[in-house]
């Protein structure tokens, strides 16, 4: 039983043109439009309550590192 040969024909019908000329600037499109509403998008308060509780946190952590220096006496 003889195998059929390994066809190139994707490349010359119109498939390699699809992926190379259209297909990846409308990923491209599609990913760039993603980010730009994901930026348009209102930050919300409880987004807001979270950054500033991280962030009182972390001050607190790092006065605790902070070294009191005590007396040699």
């Amino acid at each position: 039983m003889k195998l059929p040969k390994y066809n190139d024909a994707w490349l010359d019908n119109g498939l390699l043109f699809t992926v190379l000329i259209v297909a990846w600037p409308l990923v491209l499109a599609l990913y760039m439009w993603q980010i730009m509403c994901d930026a348009s998008r209102p930050i919300s308060q409880t987004m807001v309550d979270d950054a500033k509780r991280k962030y009182i946190a972390r001050n607190r952590i790092e006065e605790r590192r902070q070294v009191i220096p005590r007396p040699l006496a």
